[in-house]
């Protein structure tokens, strides 16, 4: 049984974590302490197995020295931290002194679930490792191989990482979660304190990107071939010019764009962005450099390149076609159709049409 302790100011975060653990059998709730000074003392005398510490937007050597402090009590506990607000980089930086993990809103409850699960098997085969940096392993060198090599070099580079520092035989996979997790936060901020005039978002949005991808992986494999990708990209960022990151970046933002086309989901600047981990205006501008074009008059063009395809190949009616397109407004398709084509989309199917029976005609 894991008995787990939640430091909030917030008196309902208690009650979400026990609704969250409403279905788990192994967790037990020992309480809520409201200020950090009041959750230590709880902490020194109950010894909770876990601990869910609350982050706000506020000065994070406070957040840091708690977290420190919590790790000196009981080196042995897990600690969680949380934000119901916008503090990814903070909560994922609380990682680089002792906390096991992060949750960020909305928090999930398969995603926590998984965690406890990951952390009931470590403490039943006392296979956690108490704190990395006690061993003062430096990973300057290492960060050296990865970044002084081809592409090519870097597979039998990263294969020989892996299983020198990450994934003994007795390492269970949450301790490899972790290692990996620091790891790549490490290397993050190498990077961020060597490269300084090669650094931009790019490196941002790699790392978050891993940060987010491991806490779903389920087997060793998936988190070498995550943390291999990880360490391949901050090559690439390193050793490449800027255009072709650039170029990389509207490649993923143009397939992006497609899926949510075509799975006829809600599109807007802003959605590619969030999900590629970077600000709506850096996308835009990059956009513009790579395509010429603005973003959005590239989602039209691509909206209306579909629409022409269902216009030729279906009896869709104009206004479902335009619906399956992205435009809640039949007129506004229309209108944006004939701007763009020089005629009306019932011309372009009918013109099509005449093209098409023409040349299936045998005479």
């Amino acid at each position: 049984m894991i008995n787990y302790f939640v430091i909030s100011s917030n008196p309902l975060d208690g009650d979400m974590f026990n609704h969250l653990f409403k279905y788990h059998s192994g967790i037990q709730y020992n309480g809520q302490a409201f200020t950090s000074n009041s959750g230590l003392a709880i902490i020194k005398e109950k010894k909770p197995e876990l601990v869910f510490l609350e982050i706000k937007p506020i000065d994070n050597t406070i957040y840091i020295d708690i977290i420190k402090i919590i790790k000196e009590i009981d080196p042995l506990n897990f600690l969680i931290c949380f934000s119901l607000s916008e503090q990814f980089e903070l909560l994922q930086s609380a990682m680089d002194f002792g906390a096991y993990s992060f949750l960020s809103a909305p928090i999930d409850r398969k995603r926590i679930t998984r965690i406890v699960e990951n952390i009931n098997n470590s403490i039943e085969k006392k296979e956690y490792l108490i704190n990395d940096a006690s061993h003062d392993i430096s990973y300057k060198n290492i960060f050296l191989r990865c970044l002084n090599c081809t592409c090519t070099e870097l597979e039998i580079v990263f294969d020989e990482i892996w299983e020198a520092y990450l994934n003994k035989d007795d390492y269970h996979f949450s301790r490899v979660v972790n290692k990996c997790q620091k790891f790549s936060t490490e290397f993050y901020y190498y990077l961020v304190e060597t490269y300084v005039d090669k650094i931009n978002e790019t490196i941002i949005i790699i790392y978050n990107n891993f940060m987010l991808d491991i806490t779903k992986v389920k087997t060793k494999n998936e988190i070498k071939s995550l943390l291999y990708n990880f360490a391949k990209d901050c090559n690439c960022t390193i050793n490449k010019d800027q255009h072709d990151l650039s170029r990389e970046l509207v490649i993923k933002a143009k397939k992006l764009i497609s899926q949510y086309i075509n799975e006829e989901k809600q599109i807007s600047l802003e959605n590619i962005a969030v999900e590629m981990f970077m600000s709506p205006s850096y996308l835009s501008r990059i956009f513009r450099k790579i395509e010429g074009i603005k973003y959005i008059d590239y989602v039209n063009l691509y909206r209306l390149d579909k629409a022409k395809v269902l216009l030729t190949t279906t009896n869709d009616t104009i206004e479902s076609i335009a619906c399956i397109c992205g435009y809640n407004e039949p007129n506004s398709f229309r209108r944006l159709f004939k701007q763009k084509l020089g005629m009306t989309p019932n011309s372009y199917r009918k013109i099509q049409r005449q093209i098409d029976d023409k040349s299936s005609d045998p005479s």
